[in-house]
């Protein structure tokens, strides 16, 4: 094997200098949208593409905070940790820690009962797909969704929970650079070609199976750093704009376009063709259309990501020639295998 798909090799690397242009150019058009809009006094007939606009941004904000939730933006994990919830979950009403927690049990029980995941169980076969649609621009999924991260945020170990160990000789790994470990009983976990595995005394993988947030201040912790955030964001537009910008323009694109796209992307990525069953995750060849609806932060290799998880976006490309059955390549786009679900 090659330095170049050795997962190990390509595990350690950071390049953070890669990813920032990415991340506040985002943040850029996320405010220099809604300030155009009132310094022009720019007419209703711009404002539908403008709300869809920063739902689809916040959207790639949260792809992002995917890769933060995997330790895989800077190499000092406190540093990943707190410009991750500050830049990336906070804005979006997610704290870090929740979504690490359901987002690793996605990763261990893909397809499964309890994969947390569930959109990707969704019916899309006709009428079923428009009542799927009319249900996240309503704001049902962003309700459904908050339900969830509010009872992740009181069962999941907060961030201090997890510690990160370099690999040794008595702690393998073919992922590269961490084993996650959980802080009271230590059980290593490993990870082998994709595949995780713990120790005895432990399920999930870098999830805390066996307790709550310790105390009011830790429980109470993710809810004033949202609160914070959002109210920093809340300023910014009264500032920039007017108050109700916040409202118009960030908070129901979030509760409406956010919802509707992150779905829309699950299915395309996580629910199986007819004839097929979960556990599923398809290869994907996005268009030019995908990428600015969908696909941010490598997520054109989550197929691969699935296989790799501790490897960073930029390098999973390289892992390509290792993914194994040939008939698993990209093959269709997005919104291309949306409609094959639709029509199936």
């Amino acid at each position: 094997m090659s330095q170049q798909s050795n997962p190990r090799a390509l595990s350690v690397e950071r390049r953070p200098l890669y990813v920032l242009p990415f991340i506040l150019g985002t943040w850029f058009f996320l405010l220099l949208v809604p300030y155009l809009l009132f310094s022009l006094h720019a007419p209703l007939l711009l404002w539908a593409p403008a709300f869809i606009f920063m739902g689809v941004q916040q959207h790639a904000l949260s792809l992002w905070m995917h890769e933060g939730s995997h330790w895989l933006l800077f190499a000092n994990q406190r540093l990943n940790d707190s410009f991750s919830n500050l830049l990336l979950a906070n804005p979006v009403c997610v704290s870090l820690e929740a979504y690490r927690y359901r987002h690793f049990t996605h990763h261990e029980h893909l397809g499964i009962q309890r994969d947390t995941k569930r959109v990707i169980f969704t019916a899309v076969r006709g009428k079923a797909f428009v009542v799927f649609c009319i249900e996240a621009c309503l704001g049902v999924a962003f309700f459904r969704m908050a339900g969830c991260y509010i009872q992740a945020i009181l069962t999941a170990h907060r961030a201090a929970n997890f510690r990160t160990a370099e690999p040794t000789s008595t702690t393998p790994t073919a992922m590269g650079s961490r084993i996650l470990t959980r802080a009271r009983t230590h059980p290593t976990v490993e990870a082998s070609e994709g595949h995780a595995r713990e120790d005895a005394g432990s399920t999930d993988v870098g999830v805390a199976t066996n307790g709550r947030l310790e105390g009011w201040r830790e429980q109470l912790g993710p809810w004033l750093s949202i609160a914070t955030v959002q109210l920093g964001i809340f300023t910014l537009f009264s500032i920039w704009t007017h108050w109700t910008y916040y409202l118009l323009l960030w908070m129901l694109p979030f509760m409406t376009v956010f919802q509707l796209v992150a779905g829309l992307r699950a299915l395309a990525e996580h629910h199986p063709p007819a004839g097929a069953e979960h556990p599923y995750t398809r290869a994907l060849r996005p268009t030019w259309l995908d990428r600015i609806l969908f696909c941010r932060a490598g997520f054109e290799y989550h197929w691969l990501h699935h296989q790799y998880p501790n490897i960073p976006c930029f390098n999973l490309r390289y892992m390509e020639e290792e993914a194994g059955d040939p008939a698993n390549r990209p093959a269709a786009g997005y919104l291309a295998t949306l409609c094959a679900l639709v029509k199936a």
